[in-house]
């Protein structure tokens, strides 16, 4: 319950490293639930994977066609974790 409350007051989400498979279909619902009165303004996705598509059926399941702004960090080696830590994610924070 927890982490759904956080979730729905969150502004923006970041997805590092998660594949989202096809077949987790429980994420989806938590983050619908999540989401179902308040969506955050902005998500990124960080993966060095082509995740794209996966992501875009998973976030048209969860909003409907209304999904929130969405920066994609995906397909290419240099969106690995540590880059991101070191490079994007403090202007994406405004540092």
């Amino acid at each position: 319950m927890q982490t759904r409350a956080t979730l729905g007051t969150a502004d923006t989400v970041f997805f590092v490293g998660y594949s989202f498979p096809e077949t987790d279909l429980h994420i989806v619902e938590v983050l619908r639930e999540s989401w179902r009165t308040r969506a955050p303004s902005h998500l990124v996705v960080v993966n060095p994977g082509e995740v794209r598509s996966r992501y875009e059926a998973a976030f048209s399941a969860i909003f409907e066609g209304r999904a929130p702004r969405v920066t994609w960090l995906v397909g290419k080696e240099e969106h690995k974790f540590e880059n991101f830590v070191y490079g994007e994610l403090p202007q994406l924070l405004g540092a």
